[in-house]
Order: C-alpha cells, then sequence, then structure tokens
C-alpha cells in the first residue's frame, strides 16, 4: 500500500497579495552575492514584510525559519513567521477577523479544502502551478487542489507509520521487533507483565489537541479497510460511525484506553490527553515506556546526544498490518448474530451522533432565548452587543448541527421531526427579528410586547419541538434495542431448529454445538433485552478464545461505547466544555431548583463575576493563556464555595455562582467579597509569565418571587456598576 505520508502545503491566503505584489517596487536588494541569484526576481521589494502561519513551532520551526534565512538576506524581505500550537483551529477564525496571514502552511488537505470552500485562498499563480506541475506527481497535486483548482504547492512530508523504540533496552532484555499485530499485542503484554508500561503517549497540541490519535486511526483504517475507504472517509463520504472506522477506532483503543499499557512516565490512560504530543516519547530513554508511535518527525524531538541507528539509543520500526477481527464462521447461527450486531451497532452508532448534535440545538436555543430577551431588557453598548454575539453565534451553532443532522441516514419518521423543528426554527427567527428591530429603534415596549406575548407561543413551539424530537432519538435507540432482543430469539430458534434437524447419530455433535452457540446466544438476547430497557450496565461474560467469545467481546465493546456516547452527551449539554464548570442550562436548573429556599426565607443569591481586562491577556500573551486564566478563575471560584452551591461559566470571560440556602444576607456579602480577593492573585502562566486577574462582580439576593431571567438581569446591572466604579471590587 505504500508509506501513510501526508504532506504539508503552501497556500496563499485570500485577501492580501501575493508576495510579487508586496513591497515597494524599485527598491534595491543584495544582489551581488552569487548565492543570491536564485532570488533575482524577488529584487525590488526590500523593507517588505511577509507574514507566514502554520502549526510547526519549536524545534522543526527553528530548522524552517533557517530554511529561508539566505533568501530575507538577498532580498532584504523580512519573513514575520508565527507557529501556534492551535493554528488549524484558529485560522478560520483569524481569517474570519481580517487577520489575514499572507502565507499558511497547511498541515492536511482537509483544512485546506475547507478554507478553499470560505472563498478566501487564492488560487496559485501560473509560476507556481508551472512548478507544482514539473516537480510533483498528480498524487501530490492533488493535495493542494480543490474543486480542480490549485491553491497550494506541496512542501514537504512525514511518514506517519512508525512506532520508535530503544533497540539497547530491546536487546537487553530479549525482545524482538514484532511482525504481526499480534505480536505487537503479545510484545505489550509481555512488557506490562515486567513491570513497566509497554507504551507512552501524548496527544496535547493546543486547540489542535488529539491530532496523534487522529494520525493512529487513519494509519489503523487504512490497513484494516484499504485504500478505498479511507479515501471516502477523508472525503466525508462515510461517518465516523461507519463500521469499518469504528473497528478502526475500537483496535487503537485497546491499547491507548488500556491501563495496562499506557502511559509508561507519565500516569494513567486520562494523562494522554494532558501529555504534550512532543514529550509523549521521551521516557522512552529513560525505560519508562518501551514504545511510542509517532511519525517520522519525531526524530527532531529526541534529545541531540541520543544515537537513532538499528543498534542505537533509538530507533523506529514500521507499524504493523492489523489482521481481520473475525473470520468467516460456518456456523449460520453465528453468522446471523454476527450481522445481527453489526446492524444494531450501526443503529446505535446513528442515532447516538444524532442525539448528540441534538442535544446542542436544544442548548443552543435556550441560549438564544435568554440572549433575546436580555437584548431587548439591556441598554446599547457592550452588553447588547455581547448578547448579539450569543444570537449569532448560537444561530451559526443551531444551522451546522441541523445540517449534519440532515446527513445522517435516520428512518423516516425522525427527517419529519426535524423538518417540523427546523420549520418552526424559521417562524421563530422572523418574530425574533421583529422584536430586535424593535429594541434596536429605541421601543423596548414593544420589543418586549413582541417577545413575551405575540412571539411567545412560537417559542414555545421551538422548545417542544426540540424536545420532541429528542424524545424520538432516544425512543428510536430503545426500538433498535427491542429489535435486537426479537432478532436474537429468532436467531436462537433456527440455531435449535438446524441441530434438531441432525440424524440420531449426530445428537452428541447436536449437543455440544448448542452448549458452544446456542446458550451464548440467549445471554446475549437477555443483554440485548436489558439495552432495550434503558439499562446499559450489563455484559456478555463469556470467558473463551473462540469467535463466539469475540463476539460477545464485540458486543461488549459495542455497549462500552453506547453507554459513554450517553454520558458524554449528557455531560456536553450541561457543561462548559474548558472549564468543566456547569452551563447557562444547567444554572437554570439549579436555580429553579434554589426557589423552595428562597421562599421559605433560606438566603439565595446570584453572583456574576466579569473579568476585567480579559481581552488584553489574549490580546499579550494568546489565546492559550487566556484558557489558562479561565481555568484558574473557574478553580478558584469552586475552591471558594460550597458543594451545595453551583459556579457556572456563561460564556467568554463571564461567570456565575448561585449560593443556595446560605446561613444569612451577610454570608453573601463575605462569600463575594472573599471570591473577588482570591480571583485577583497571581497566576503563573510560565515562569517568565505571571497574570494577575482581576475581576468584577455583582450580587443580587432572590426571594424566589421574580423570574429567573429578572434575577439574572438584575445581577447583571450590579456587576456592571461594579465595572463603572472602578473595576475589580463588589457591587451588591
Amino acid at each position: 500500500m505504500g508509506l501513510a505520508a501526508v504532506p504539508r502545503v503552501a497556500a496563499v491566503a485570500a485577501a492580501l497579495v501575493a508576495l510579487a505584489a508586496c513591497g515597494t517596487p524599485g527598491a534595491e536588494s543584495p544582489a551581488a552575492d552569487p548565492g543570491c541569484a536564485p532570488y533575482a526576481a524577488y529584487r525590488g521589494h526590500r523593507g517588505s514584510t511577509v507574514t507566514v502561519r502554520s502549526s510547526i513551532r519549536d524545534v522543526e520551526s527553528d530548522q524552517l525559519v533557517k530554511a529561508w534565512e539566505t533568501f530575507q538576506t538577498c532580498t532584504g524581505i523580512t519573513i514575520d513567521y508565527t507557529g501556534r500550537a492551535d493554528f488549524e483551529a484558529a485560522l478560520p477564525g483569524d481569517v474570519a477577523a481580517g487577520r489575514i496571514p499572507d502565507l499558511a502552511l497547511f498541515p492536511q488537505p482537509g483544512l485546506l479544502a475547507a478554507m478553499a470552500h470560505t472563498g478566501r485562498l487564492k488560487p496559485a499563480g501560473k509560476a507556481v502551478a508551472a512548478n507544482v506541475a514539473r516537480y510533483h506527481p498528480a498524487d501530490w497535486q492533488r493535495y493542494g487542489t480543490v474543486d480542480g483548482v490549485l491553491y497550494a504547492a506541496p512542501l514537504d512530508g512525514n511518514v506517519k507509520s512508525f512506532v520508535w523504540y530503544s533497540p539497547k533496552y530491546f536487546a537487553q532484555h530479549g525482545y524482538t521487533v514484532p511482525q504481526t499485530w499480534a505480536d505487537l499485542l503479545a510484545l505489550s503484554d509481555r512488557i506490562a507483565a515486567a513491570g513497566i508500561k509497554p507504551w507512552c503517549a501524548g496527544i496535547e497540541s493546543g486547540g489542535a489537541t488529539g491530532w496523534p490519535a487522529t494520525d493512529w486511526l487513519e494509519d489503523t483504517l487504512l490497513r484494516t479497510a484499504g485504500p478505498d475507504v479511507y479515501d471516502q472517509w477523508v472525503a466525508h463520504r462515510i461517518p465516523f460511525d461507519d463500521p469499518r472506522v469504528v473497528a478502526a477506532i475500537d483496535r487503537v483503543g485497546n491499547i491507548l484506553r488500556d491501563p495496562r499499557y499506557v502511559n509508561g512516565g507519565y500516569g494513567g490512560v486520562d494523562s494522554i490527553a494532558t501529555t504534550a504530543f512532543q514529550e509523549g516519547g521521551l521516557p522512552i530513554l529513560q525505560h519508562q515506556c518501551a514504545l511510542h508511535r509517532q511519525a517520522s518527525f519525531y526524530m527532531n524531538w529526541w534529545p541531540a546526544n541520543a544515537t537513532v541507528a538499528e543498534d542505537g539509543d533509538l530507533y523506529a520500526f514500521y507499524s504493523l498490518v492489523v489482521t481481520a477481527i473475525f473470520t468467516a464462521s460456518g456456523v449460520v447461527g453465528l453468522l446471523n448474530l454476527r450481522g445481527l450486531v453489526a446492524e444494531q451497532d450501526r443503529e446505535y452508532r446513528v442515532n447516538v451522533v444524532a442525539l448528540d448534535r441534538m442535544t446542542t440545538v436544544r442548548s443552543a436555543v435556550g441560549a438564544q432565548l435568554e440572549a433575546v430577551l436580555a437584548y431587548i431588557l439591556s441598554d446599547p453598548g457592550f452588553y447588547r452587543d455581547t448578547y448579539a454575539e450569543v444570537i449569532t453565534e448560537s444561530d451559526r451553532d443551531i444551522d451546522a448541527r441541523i445540517a449534519e443532522l440532515r446527513a445522517l441516514p435516520l428512518p423516516q419518521s425522525e427527517q419529519s421531526g426535524l423538518k417540523a423543528f427546523a420549520a418552526t426554527v424559521t417562524m421563530w427567527r422572523t418574530a425574533r427579528q421583529a422584536a430586535l428591530d424593535a429594541a434596536n429603534a429605541g421601543d423596548q415596549r414593544k420589543a418586549a410586547s413582541v417577545v413575551l406575548v405575540r412571539s411567545e407561543a412560537i417559542a414555545r413551539a421551538v422548545k417542544d419541538r426540540a424536545n420532541s424530537f429528542l424524545d424520538q432519538l432516544v425512543e428510536a435507540v430503545a426500538d433498535g434495542a427491542r429489535e435486537a432482543k426479537a432478532n436474537g430469539i429468532r436467531n436462537t430458534q433456527l440455531t435449535a431448529a438446524m441441530l434438531a434437524a441432525g440424524a440420531l447419530t449426530a445428537i452428541l455433535l447436536a449437543v455440544l454445538t448448542a452448549r458452544a452457540i446456542s446458550r451464548p446466544l440467549r445471554e446475549v438476547v437477555d443483554v440485548l433485552a436489558r439495552v432495550a430497557r434503558g439499562d446499559l450496565s450489563r455484559r456478555v461474560e463469556l470467558d473463551r478464545g473462540d469467535e463466539v467469545g469475540q463476539m460477545g467481546r464485540s458486543l461488549n465493546e459495542t455497549l462500552g461505547v453506547l453507554r459513554a456516547a450517553f454520558e458524554e452527551v449528557h455531560h456536553r449539554a450541561s457543561h462548559d466544555g474548558l472549564t468543566g464548570l456547569a452551563n447557562r442550562a444547567l444554572l437554570r436548573e439549579r436555580i429553579s431548583a434554589a426557589r423552595a429556599n428562597a421562599t421559605q426565607g433560606r438566603p439565595v443569591a446570584m453572583l456574576l463575576i466579569d473579568l476585567d481586562g480579559f481581552k488584553q491577556v489574549n490580546d499579550a500573551y494568546g489565546h492559550n493563556a487566556g484558557d489558562f486564566l479561565l481555568t484558574v478563575v473557574a478553580e478558584r471560584l469552586l475552591a471558594g464555595v460550597r458543594a451545595a452551591d453551583t459556579v457556572a461559566r456563561l460564556r467568554g470571560d463571564e461567570f456565575a455562582v448561585l449560593l443556595d440556602g446560605v446561613e444569612s444576607d451577610e454570608a453573601v456579602y463575605l462569600i463575594a467579597d472573599r471570591l473577588c480577593t482570591a480571583l485577583q492573585e497571581p497566576a503563573a502562566y510560565r515562569p517568565d509569565c505571571i497574570i494577575t486577574p482581576r475581576a468584577s462582580i455583582g450580587v443580587n439576593l432572590w426571594d424566589g418571587e421574580v423570574p429567573i431571567d429578572a434575577l439574572m438581569h438584575d445581577a447583571d446591572q450590579a456587576m456592571y456598576a461594579a465595572k463603572t466604579g472602578g473595576k475589580g471590587r463588589v457591587s451588591f
């Protein structure tokens, strides 16, 4: 099949001129040096600057910058290069905000295609196109081509299929390089039995965190499903929950999710996500792990004094072809069960994905309804602009998720439910716009009337339609389980009938076969029956190494994925992705539950916290520093309240704390002051970078009588008063 290599490609970003149009025409460049002859075409631009952005940083970026030193010297053109860990996530936002580089080095063709479809990339010039056609084969030309248009020239490539190890360590312990996937797992078991976790890994990479695991998945899919399936997957013609993709995910997970195997030198499975990919393989040198899967470029990260050779400190072998997991069987009952489980696995995964997308939509709908009301009640300025951003972002989120739902192979009834919901959203947006127009015209009375009276029924219909569609999806999972149970029973009956049809001389064989197949099938049916009732806790208990045992393990993996998916959907629907705090939807639920305390006279208070100068932190130190600060604030807020209280992140740098049933009003004031003081303690982002946050806090006591929106609004006004009163303070 060849090496699994993905090239980096360089592309000219749209809305800025190409290099030949930069600088001041006629300016002289140092051309006396004969070594400058290749750059003669770029003379006349001395003093110009070209901005270049990519994900290449640290050791690799040093080599990249060194590569164009001669160009800069000969032409007088300065290349302003920035490598960011979150390049892939940040570039679309930077381009949309007008922060557009002259050149960008794309680490994968998929991102290049996505940016090309925005219309913001410039096609390659004639000279670039001629060079690409002359020096690169058709396959490599295709990496930089989108819809028949060449946007980028291939720059370099890395072999993604290496497993790094220490030949010296292997020789000392009698280990040999494995030749098959089974050999690799056997070697892992042998190393683990010796008391060493065989694998070490790291996937942290800022906004691009996770790509090393994706690389491993791509490698495995290419080798288990073949290049045609891989190409379809990359082109988004088959989804992530396609059984072939899922099988590849499971194979990778058998190593990365096994606490016996990972994470040597760093801890357990959880440490993989927090270990920087640059440091993932370094424990090999300390013999704290033995194997690390990473591309050929990882050679740059080994210490300079380490020898990379077949008999050296470090070397790599080519990752192994994963053999087929399930072989053919002549037992009809087992074949039918495989088909049953595969079909149910597909249906579950489609519905789980749909549940995830629709839960996100429902959360966005709730956030938008709140933002519209807050927009109308607020005066023009910062807060109204903030609510406008929430409305715009939630619209974008709703549209994107609905588009993903439409692309899923949903049954007709669910497609109809989705269509009805989308139509209701369109009606709501028409009514909403009338209210926003009235608010913008200064007529808050009319705007409130539109939202609270005329469009109330439509808003309620939007939420009802969303809830109804969610109910459909949940029921679809249960229906699938019930159907699986029925099919399983039929399959068991078929197997029994076939066995009964044997001649008298085959009775002994029939009994043995029944024990080997029919009883396990009945156990599978029992597990599926529990799934139909919503119980995902049971597993098939088959401790055997044959294909029946393999099928049981496959079903167990499916149920594990399903349970994890449901838990993830529930958590994502109610928690902030960065800080892990409650989100706005969960906060409202907690406020509703606190109403009983408030109406009975036990103090309940809402604290709204907004960081002062947060934008300046992002601008000065980057978004990673901003994310760091947000997590520090979250930790300090959690540390400063009781378990019964709720800390939430509402948006951006705005947080909320619900104090539920505190001892007295005075206690509320003390807690607010204590939080304000704690938040302003310095935080070390890096040893050479100390950030001192400040926050303004608005406090509103609640008697349980006024609506939740009014409670939030009054706390917001108090917080605004704290800001205008000098910032870094508490206002009641």
